[in-house]
């Protein structure tokens, strides 16, 4: 999976909400998605913003890689900063997405594999 953060100059980050009939329904998490076959990490981080969020990648760089085990499956979470992108962001794919100020991301709840990527973001010097 790839994921982008999407950080704005205030501080406020880019969270979307999971559909309640979705493992994990309910969540916060970071835009994202799948790759598919034949594409590279970063094609897909550009497609996946496109398609969730209307948001045109215009530079991005690795920010975390990491493999988390849930009770029925594996998960591979490749997260990249995106540092510059183009577009207005809605949830084109009709979920709810939210700016929350960094200061506020332990309040959501947000899936168990993206808590070593928080922890690093939180201490990274922007």
């Amino acid at each position: 999976m790839v994921a982008g953060i999407l950080l704005r100059p205030d501080d406020h980050i880019l969270l979307s909400k999971r559909p309640e009939a979705a493992d994990l329904g309910g969540y916060w998490e970071l835009p994202g998605g799948k790759m598919k076959v034949g594409e590279s990490r970063c094609q897909a981080l550009t497609r996946e913003l496109l398609e969730e969020l209307g948001a045109e990648v215009e530079r991005a760089r690795p920010f975390h890689l990491h493999t988390h085990d849930y009770p029925k499956q594996q998960v591979t979470l490749d997260v990249w900063m995106v540092e510059a992108w183009r577009g207005e962001t809605s949830g084109r794919e009709h979920q709810l997405i939210e700016w929350v100020p960094l200061a506020a991301l332990r309040e959501r709840l947000l899936p168990p594999a993206n808590e070593p990527v928080i922890n690093k973001l939180l201490l990274s010097p922007r």
